[in-house]
């Protein structure tokens, strides 16, 4: 099912409250504790309804691939309004098997509250894209223009790659600069330096 803004923030509030309560080793059972697990079931409803599926991913070999994981959690992440720190606790949320064994090895020792998507984006490449594959998609992203695509499929195309080279986009400068040589021609000479953030 879809959810609104108001109904995805109630949601999130409520996993958090979840969390804080389960951290705070009280072990005691309050009705604001069973609304904060009511809200939990309801996030994991809300992205796994029929127009925001978030796919399992398990690390072998079988769909999804790595990099159609990420995609498929982004397309989800453009529909509802999740800060960085949520967009990787809800993906991470999704992983099973060998993915969940390698998270939960990494993971500690880190500061789950901060640890934003794009940060946990990198160490999931680096671990589960081939090197080959890694490698093929920085210089797609490389030789990237805009062609025929509209702006907009360029911009996704731009983020979506961009993370396959980050020697290219490691400041906003350099990002702006790539981003507007790849534009069409007669838009590159126009267009109000590049400054969105990568999703």
């Amino acid at each position: 099912m879809a959810i609104g803004v108001v109904e995805e923030q109630e949601v999130m509030a409520g996993m958090y409250n979840l969390r804080n309560a389960e951290n705070s080793g009280t072990g005691e059972e309050t009705t604001a504790n069973a609304a904060a697990a009511t809200a939990a079931t309801a996030a994991t409803a809300a992205i796994t309804g029929p127009t925001n599926t978030m796919q399992k991913f398990s690390g072998d070999r079988g769909p999804p691939t790595a990099d159609t994981w990420v995609q498929k959690c982004e397309m989800v992440f453009g529909r509802m309004q999740f800060t960085k720190v949520q967009k990787q606790e809800l993906a991470t949320h999704q992983l099973e098997s060998a993915a969940l064994f390698w998270w939960n090895s990494w993971k500690e020792g880190l500061d789950l509250m901060t640890l934003a998507w794009l940060n946990f984006k990198t160490r999931f490449d680096r671990k589960f894209v081939l090197a080959t594959i890694r490698s093929q998609l920085s210089d797609e992203f490389l030789k990237l223009t805009q062609e025929g695509r509209t702006v907009i499929e360029y911009v996704t195309k731009f983020n979506e790659l961009s993370r396959f080279a980050p020697y290219l986009v490691d400041t906003q400068e350099k990002k702006n600069e790539k981003f507007i040589k790849g534009l069409n021609h007669y838009l590159s000479k126009s267009l109000i330096p590049f400054d969105a953030e990568p999703l």
